[in-house]
C-alpha cells in the first residue's frame, strides 16, 4: 500500500434520541493527516439512510476517483442508522472498513434491536454479515470489519490511518468537527 492514499473518514455527530436527525461528516485525507475536503450531510437517528447518503456523498466527491478507501466510526451513525459496507462497496467501487475503539456486545446489541425496532431482524443482519476482527495495537485493541479489501492490507490501511495515539486521525477530526457543528465546540473522543 502506498503512503499518502486518500481516504474518505465518516463519523456522526452528538445526538439525542429525541432528535429525529443529527449530521455525519465525511473528512478526505491523505493518511495519515492532510487534510483536503470536508462533507457535512444529515442522517436519520435510528433511521434507514445511512448507507444510501454515504454512497451518494461518495459518488457525487469531486475527490472520488482518488479515493482509495471509506473509514467509518462503526457500523451505524446516528444510534442503529447501520451500514451496508457491502452496498457502499457495490456502488461505488471503493472498500470499506469500520473501525471501532469497542469490542461490540453482539448478544447485547440483538437484545437491544430486538426490543427497540420492528424491523430489527434487517438491522441485525446488516451488523452480524460483517466478520468483526481485532488489531492489536500494544494495550489497546481496536475491532474492525472491511470489504473490497484483503485483511492484511485492511489492517494496514488502519496502522497508517494513525498518526498519534491509537486511532485513525482522518476519524478523529471528522469526530472533532461533527461534535462541534451540534456543540459548538468539540468533545469527547471518536
Amino acid at each position: 500500500m502506498k503512503n499518502n492514499i486518500r481516504i474518505f473518514a465518516i463519523d456522526d455527530s452528538p445526538f439525542k434520541f429525541s432528535d429525529k436527525e443529527t449530521y455525519a461528516v465525511g473528512v478526505i485525507c491523505r493518511i495519515p493527516t492532510y487534510i483536503e475536503g470536508v462533507n457535512i450531510f444529515s442522517v436519520d437517528v435510528d433511521g434507514n439512510d445511512s448507507t444510501e447518503k454515504i454512497i451518494e456523498v461518495v459518488n457525487q466527491s469531486r475527490f472520488k476517483e482518488n479515493i482509495k478507501a471509506i473509514i467509518i466510526n462503526g457500523v451505524a451513525l446516528a444510534g442503529f442508522n447501520v451500514v451496508d459496507i457491502a452496498s457502499i462497496y457495490t456502488k461505488t467501487n471503493i472498500p470499506v472498513v469500520t473501525v471501532s475503539r469497542k469490542i461490540p456486545d453482539m448478544p447485547n446489541i440483538k437484545e437491544t434491536l430486538g426490543k427497540k425496532f420492528t424491523d430489527w431482524i434487517d438491522k441485525w443482519y446488516l451488523i452480524e454479515k460483517n466478520e468483526i476482527h481485532i488489531l492489536e495495537r500494544g494495550t489497546h485493541k481496536l475491532s474492525y470489519s472491511y470489504i473490497g479489501i484483503e485483511k492484511k492490507n485492511a489492517e494496514l490501511l488502519i496502522e497508517k490511518s494513525i498518526y498519534k495515539g491509537n486511532y485513525p486521525e482522518a476519524l478523529r477530526i471528522a469526530h472533532i468537527i461533527a461534535s462541534a457543528i451540534k456543540k459548538g465546540e468539540s468533545k469527547g473522543k471518536a
